[in-house]
């Protein structure tokens, strides 16, 4: 994984560097960045990562895939739906046994079913506009597969309304909430609730 050592995440970037209106580039990776940096340490570390199987819907360029692996995910698999970003993930993981990258445009909810079922995560991460809607109509037996899901909502209110009650009826509840980088966006974080399965 030689060529990703070099990764910074958002936390770390430092504004001297060559800057843009909405990011900056960094040895040749665009990274965004908001006046209220969303940082990768304090999205994604609530929860445990250690020898888990993470589902990345949305894994970008491979930024998320990396970080899941350097806090000690077992495997992860990296589903990117743009041609150019799925490229750059292939050639980067071309030598990490332990990040697939698939590539796969969610268009609909049994998308994100046969994901689930082929791979059958621990954690399910989504960060993928649109996504909470096709979420929300998979089937309860579906869901129930994770144990955990981290959602970056984009949607307006009755689409976040229907993910939450999609998996609380499957079993989850939904433990941490917080606001993205502007006012229309946020991060999910759902539990599967004890004695559940």
């Amino acid at each position: 994984m030689d060529k990703m050592t070099d990764f910074e995440y958002y936390d770390s970037i430092k504004r001297s560097r060559r800057s843009y209106k909405n990011g900056i580039e960094v040895e040749g990776c665009w990274f965004r960045y908001y006046e209220r940096p969303i940082t990768y340490v304090s999205s994604y570390t609530v929860i445990n990562l250690e020898g888990k199987v993470v589902l990345d819907i949305g894994a970008d360029w491979g930024s998320t895939p990396h970080f899941f692996i350097t806090q000690g995910a077992k495997r992860v698999i990296a589903v990117e739906g743009d041609q150019e970003y799925h490229a750059r993930m292939r050639e980067h993981f071309k030598e990490e046994p332990n990040i697939v990258v698939v590539f796969k445009y969610i268009r609909a909810a049994k998308d994100i079913a046969k994901l689930i079922e082929e791979y059958k995560p621990d954690i399910v991460k989504i960060d993928c506009e649109g996504c909470e809607r096709h979420l929300s109509m998979v089937q309860s037996h579906i869901l129930k597969i994770p144990s955990d899901y981290m959602i970056e909502t984009h949607l307006p209110y009755d689409i976040l309304a229907s993910l939450v009650t999609a998996l609380c009826n499957a079993g989850f509840v939904c433990w941490k909430s917080t606001r993205g980088y502007d006012r229309n966006t946020g991060l999910q974080y759902f539990r599967r609730a004890k004695g559940e399965r």
